[in-house]
């Protein structure tokens, strides 16, 4: 959504500069006296060089007024109300493997919520960006932290859905991706009791 109004900001500046460009080039009234024909050209031309204007004003104005959030950038509560909710979504993974529904489980820890907090890199990561906020890099550490445990619990999860196919004793390992996934429940509790201080 932010990309498609960036876009669209950077298309109305682009067709600005392209009207006012060939407005320059229009030839001036005094040559274009006694040419009836070139007058009302360039008069038409001006017109649409307004109306032009006028309209990619109005857009920068609604896009403005409609998407506020793409100008400012996102707050400390926000961050943090994000790492609840992600926090929220850990909570049945415990039963879910439990109940060996592996896929579900890996879509949840790559899914919208946690797939950013160890999966898409720092510029998407949510403690990365409430520790630069806060400018508490304890957080940072933490968050790595947090990175490990829900990498090594989609891997364990990832194993034991083709337990069967690998070399090895063939058993399920439920345990240990639970371990990881406890882990990262207090990990997050932690990071969000250190934010709020903050």
């Amino acid at each position: 959504m932010i990309v498609r109004v960036v876009l669209l900001f950077l298309f109305s500046i682009t067709t600005f500069f392209s009207k006012v460009e060939s407005y320059n080039h229009l030839p001036p009234l005094s040559r274009a006296v006694g040419h009836r024909r070139q007058v009302m050209k360039s008069v038409g031309h001006r017109r649409q060089f307004v109306k032009s204007f006028v309209k990619i004003a109005t857009t920068g104005a609604l896009v403005t007024t409609a998407f506020p959030s793409v100008s400012f950038a996102e707050g400390k509560d926000e961050l943090i109300m994000q790492l609840k909710d992600g926090r929220k979504l850990l909570e049945p993974l415990s039963d879910k493997l439990q109940a060996e529904q592996w896929d579900a489980v890996r879509s949840v820890l790559k899914g919208p919520g946690l797939g950013e907090l160890w999966n898409l890199g720092e510029s998407k990561n949510t403690i990365a960006k409430l520790a630069k906020k806060t400018d508490n890099m304890m957080l940072m550490e933490l968050g790595n932290e947090l990175q490990i445990s829900l990498q090594m619990a989609d891997q364990l999860t990832y194993d034991n859905a083709f337990v069967y196919f690998q070399p090895g004793n063939g058993k399920v390992d439920i345990k240990g991706p639970q371990s990881m996934v406890k882990k990262a429940i207090s990990q997050l509790d932690e990071i969000v009791e250190m934010a709020a201080e903050d």
